[in-house]
């Protein structure tokens, strides 16, 4: 039978408009053909069709056998299971009172479902007989009885993955393009989409064989169905980024992922694959791939230790070295409670403050490795910016929920001030961004979208406002070295600003998107501007002219940090490395992979030898810097 041929009567099926004679060809060309029974098998699940079988919208049920599918001895089974649970609610539907399962069920559905239900059973027996791989049974727990049995490594669950973890906004879309939130041990099948939602949203996919992938946000990859009986998993990455450790694979069917730019020929290895509408990465950490451009057809090997970049309009594919990387931090500091958005050393460098995702601020000691104190310092949210006083006696913390911010004595931890507007003009404090000491600790700036709010910290006193009337800053950063404040906008401008003189001293047309993030080189002369077009830039503030422009591979710029001499600029992205650059070369000088997956803050310690980062994993890592 022609695929042609089998998906004409499978959608008659459907439809309800399938004749005997038909049907029998259909049940006929299963049990002939054992390519088309494992076609068959997936298919009788992962349509949403099934649900209007049962007459029914419920999630929960379809979510439950679709993780009893996956788990379950053969199709027969759950055919089974659905024809009992089809019976049920059918039985309570036709209840007087009408109201069975929520009054959803209707007269006319009745008799495709019956159908729809009866094939199933006759078609389920065919392939429990003809698509499973063996006798042996289902696939045996070896994690112990209360969590989920391993799926299948072989026939068509070789080609399922299950969801091992997810954080945020992750969505599975089927065939159909019905879009339902994800759920724990779910398990997808070819066919099949999973996105992950914008910042700090991620999910982690398991294979029968132990490959595991990691879709860090704003990633969208879809399971498709394999040419064949035996042919191996392929994977379309539609955009994001992927972190792949792919089990040994056989050469004959090896991994495919097909992106925009290329296709990826993987037979077993670790790599993270990056993709927008122009470019393809892949960096390769172990093993080998095979690389095909899409335009031209051109392939290489690209062997670990190497990074390659396929361009949309461009045949050749460029390669280079990877920089060395470092995969495991020198100290772990966990924060239970969630994600960690800010961090900052004091100026001796012996004490880190933390501030965590549900408002907590903790000081940890870095001698003892210790929390010296944890504070619920805000009710309202996170805590977005924090820093402490150039005489490291004060912390000043910044919550995105409530329209103060606030100063906590480092030794007791106590709350020293609040600095609030009146109750009549909070409003302009709305959304509150980020906030940093002038360096010598006489003003406490805080910016907001509407305005920046100059403070005396001592006095808890507002000196000045500042009024922005485009309502767009997202950031903001002091000159360690000058008066100068640099803001960044939401219509991707920087700003500097005479802190003295309380004037604009000119604008920076520095990126198409939103600055997410600036800083300052020790002695004022530099600064780096971060975006959502996935670039930093370097400033010569002198001629304020662009002195380097860094591609942050591909994804969007969350944080920026010099080091105290200058050397190396950190940028933390949406991805799970930290990546660290030579300011003079341009050079890629390290890469660190921690297991956040996304960096919000970077921060160098005092005397340049750790760099410490803040993560959507509810860790804090801090790292060595190279020669240190």
């Amino acid at each position: 039978m022609t695929s042609e041929r089998f998906q004409e009567l499978l959608e008659r099926l459907l439809d309800d408009d399938l004749s005997p004679p038909e049907r029998m060809e259909l049940l006929e060309a299963v049990a002939a053909d054992r390519e088309l029974a494992a076609k068959l098998y997936p298919m009788l699940w992962i349509e949403p069709w099934l649900a209007d079988c049962l007459n029914t919208d419920d999630e929960a049920f379809v979510h439950r056998m679709q993780h009893e599918m996956a788990h379950g001895d053969d199709g027969e089974e759950f055919v089974c299971r659905v024809m009992a649970e089809y019976q049920r609610r059918n039985t309570a539907a036709a209840s007087p009172s009408g109201n069975g399962f929520k009054g959803r069920y209707r007269r006319r559905k009745f008799w495709l479902g019956a159908v729809c239900a009866a094939s199933l059973v006759v078609i389920g027996v065919a392939i429990a007989f003809l698509a499973r791989p063996g006798q042996d049974g289902p696939g045996q727990d070896l994690a112990g009885k209360d969590r989920p049995r391993q799926i299948n490594d072989s026939g068509p669950h070789a080609l399922a993955a299950r969801l091992e973890s997810l954080q945020g906004d992750v969505t599975i879309v089927g065939l159909a393009g019905n879009h339902i939130a994800a759920q724990l041990d779910q398990v997808l099948f070819p066919g099949q989409q999973i996105q992950t939602g914008d910042e700090g949203s991620f999910a982690t996919l398991r294979y029968a064989d132990g490959t595991r992938l990691e879709l860090n946000a704003a990633t969208r990859l879809e399971l498709v169905p394999a040419a064949g009986a035996r042919g191996g998993k392929h994977l379309k990455l539609i955009g994001g980024l992927l972190d792949a450790e792919v089990a040994p694979q056989a050469d004959a069917s090896p991994m495919i992922i097909s992106t925009p730019q290329a296709e990826i020929r993987v037979v077993g290895t670790k790599f993270l694959s990056s993709v927008s509408e122009q470019f393809t990465r892949i960096e390769m950490q172990r093993g080998q791939v095979q690389v095909q451009n899409h335009r031209g057809g051109r392939s290489i090997d690209v062997s670990a230790g190497q990074v390659a970049v396929v361009e949309r309009q461009v045949e050749a594919i460029e390669t280079k070295p990877l920089p060395p990387m470092l995969v495991k931090p020198k100290v772990v500091l966990p924060d239970p409670e969630g994600p960690v958005l800010s961090i900052d050393y004091s100026p001796d460098g012996k004490t880190l403050a933390v501030g965590g995702w549900q408002g907590t601020l903790t000081l940890w000691d870095l001698t003892t490795g210790k929390a010296r104190h944890t504070i619920a310092a805000h009710s309202q949210g996170g805590i977005v910016s924090l820093a402490f006083s150039p005489d490291g006696q004060t912390v000043a913390t910044l919550c995105y929920g409530d329209t103060s911010a606030k100063l906590w004595d480092v030794t007791t931890g106590k709350c020293r001030r609040t600095l609030s507007r009146p109750a009549s003009e909070k409003k302009h404090l709305a959304a509150p961004q980020k906030l940093a000491f002038a360096n010598d600790g006489s003003l406490l700036i805080v910016g907001a979208a509407q305005a920046i709010y100059l403070w005396d910290p001592k006095q808890g006193r507002e000196v000045a406002a500042i009024p922005q009337t485009d309502n767009n800053l997202c950031t903001l950063a002091f000159s360690p070295a000058t008066k100068v404040l640099a803001t960044g906008h939401l219509d991707g401008m920087v700003r500097l600003w005479d802190i003295d003189d309380r004037k604009l001293l000119g604008t920076l047309p520095a990126h198409r998107k939103r600055v997410t993030c600036v800083a300052f080189s020790a002695d004022g002369t530099t600064l780096a501007s971060g975006s959502d077009d996935r670039t930093v830039k370097l400033w010569d503030l002198k001629t304020r002219t662009v002195r380097r422009t860094i591609e942050a591979n591909l994804r969007p710029v969350r944080s920026v940090g010099f080091s105290g001499d200058g050397t190396y600029l950190a940028i933390g992205c949406s991805e799970r490395m930290v990546r660290l650059w030579e300011t003079r070369s341009g050079r890629e000088a390290q890469l660190f992979e921690g297991t956040n997956y996304a960096y919000p803050d970077v921060k160098f310690s005092p005397d340049g030898k750790m760099l410490a980062t803040a993560g959507w994993n509810k860790k804090v890592e801090l790292w060595r810097l190279p020669g240190k």
